[in-house]
């Protein structure tokens, strides 16, 4: 979502709002990569899993912690790391 709130501001010509949220993403997940937070959790059978130092993951809070509220947020190269590179280029430009 966040890349395409980034792109649509960005082609609607507000600028500092699309750097300013490509800027806070790339934050939060780099935060979560280098300390996830919550560092563990418990899984459908009941046992503690440690998430690991560098990894991303599919979904994240408002409040920048891994959101596990649906369901626990699994480790994600795709859609998490494509945005996050999209949005690094996007600044790069800037």
């Amino acid at each position: 979502m966040q890349l395409m709130v980034v792109m649509a501001l960005d082609q609607y010509n507000f600028k500092s709002e699309a750097t300013r949220i490509a800027s806070k993403y790339l934050d939060l997940v780099s935060k979560n990569y280098k300390k996830p937070n919550p560092q563990s959790y418990i899984n459908s059978e009941n046992k503690t899993i440690t998430r690991r130092f560098g990894q991303t993951y599919e979904k994240y809070k408002v409040d920048g912690s891994i959101n596990d509220d649906e369901y626990k947020a699994s480790v994600m190269m795709g859609w998490t790391a494509g945005s996050f590179t999209w949005c690094f280029n996007y600044l790069q430009k800037k």
